[in-house]
């Protein structure tokens, strides 16, 4: 099996859709872990969403005919303050030319504080529930979507430095398994 990546997005954009009514701050900021981020607070309330921070345009370059195996995304992200409750994933996807699709790979465990970490969501035999072509992937639209939520009177802040996307694939004749027979 090959793979290609870590890749980062040549764009961060907020996509909109969340609930709390404020925007990421410099999207693109996830376009490179530089220790710079984007930022959402989260307004006192109940079970209020961030609005969705989109990476796309990953710059893969995967070989035609090739048989895509599975997607890792890596988002390096922390909440700000301590105080519980932290704020949890309420949606994590991958896009296809621009489009949702697949399943949502978000958890509930709360993202870390203070400290941007890498979370890992699907792996080298995940394909998100879905199929994935060489064009799927090599599209400037493919990419992900981050959704964070929190449940907190008080509010909160969320944190993101950076996406990257590995993605693991067979090259086409390699997956060759059987026997050969010859005449001697």
């Amino acid at each position: 099996m090959s793979q290609q990546g870590p890749n980062f997005p040549t764009v961060g954009v907020d996509a909109g859709g969340g609930t709390g009514g404020d925007t990421w701050s410099t999207p693109s900021a996830i376009e490179v872990d530089d220790g710079s981020f984007s930022a959402y607070s989260i307004t006192a309330g109940s079970s209020l969403t961030t609005n969705i921070l989109r990476g796309t345009g990953f710059g893969f370059s995967i070989p035609t005919f090739s048989t895509i195996n599975g997607i890792l995304l890596e988002i390096k992200r922390a909440s700000q303050f301590s105080f519980p409750p932290q704020i949890t994933d309420n949606l994590v996807l991958l896009l296809k030319a621009g489009v949702e699709v697949g399943n949502n790979e978000a958890n509930a465990t709360p993202w870390p504080v203070t400290t941007l970490t890498y979370i890992s969501y699907g792996g080298s035999s995940n394909l998100w529930g879905t199929s994935w072509t060489p064009a799927d992937i090599n599209n400037a639209n493919f990419g992900a979507d981050l959704q964070g939520i929190c449940d907190n009177s008080a509010g909160q802040t969320g944190r993101v430095d950076a996406y990257r996307i590995t993605v693991y694939y067979t090259l086409p004749g390699t997956s060759f398994s059987g026997v050969i027979v010859t005449d001697s």
